[in-house]
């Protein structure tokens, strides 16, 4: 995936076009259709590449507004949704666990989508939305690692609370990240196994 941002953002022929001579030179001028020795094939190039990735952005930016919107209704009747240990299951209900996972899991979630819709709307505007893109680009690779473990937590802690309850809070989050379907699933595997395809989905990028 990084890969393919990286392709798309860089236009056909780009990135091998290091040096003078060489293939990397004779797939620019193809990928320029050869327009011209001054640079022009390169501005078209640049520019559709840039109209290209605008228009991803506007694409993942629609689907964050809608998960953020989405999550934000639930926090807004979080009280209503019933949870309890599972008929088979001895103990008590973890009441503590179930609060975290409104008041940390969710608002988490939810401003992680929120980020990554803002990302993505700058993103969509051509050429204005590059730098700003850029400069958080650099911070991102600097904070990646605390970032990170701070999603982990937050995935795992979401995940304990699903597979340990029948938690209507926790399958809704579930169900909104992914979709009923794979929350369903999600119920019979272990933590090891969806504590990473909740991180995946809590990623502010």
């Amino acid at each position: 995936m990084v890969a393919s941002k990286a392709l798309d953002a860089a236009g056909p022929g780009m990135t091998a076009g290091t040096t003078a001579t060489g293939t990397g030179t004779v797939a620019l001028a193809t990928g320029a259709a050869a327009a011209s020795a001054t640079g022009i094939g390169l501005v078209v190039v640049g520019a559709l590449a840039t109209a290209g990735a605008a228009a991803k952005s506007v694409v993942a930016a629609r689907s964050s507004k809608h998960h953020r919107d989405a999550l934000m209704a639930i926090q807004g009747r979080w009280r209503e949704f019933n949870c309890s240990i599972p008929p088979e299951t001895e103990g008590d209900t973890d009441l503590m666990a179930h609060h975290r996972i409104a008041t940390d899991v969710l608002p988490y979630a939810i401003e992680q989508k929120n980020t990554k819709f803002q990302r993505k709307a700058i993103g969509s505007v051509p050429v204005l939305g590059t730098i700003p893109m850029a400069i958080r680009q650099v911070y991102r690779a600097a904070t990646k690692e605390h970032k990170g473990e701070a999603r982990g937590k937050m995935a795992y802690e979401l995940a304990v609370h699903l597979v340990t309850h029948n938690c209507a809070l926790a399958q809704a989050i579930v169900a909104d990240l992914y979709n009923y379907e794979k929350m369903l699933w999600m119920l019979d595997q272990d933590t090891d196994t969806i504590t990473p395809l909740l991180a995946e989905k809590l990623k502010s990028v």
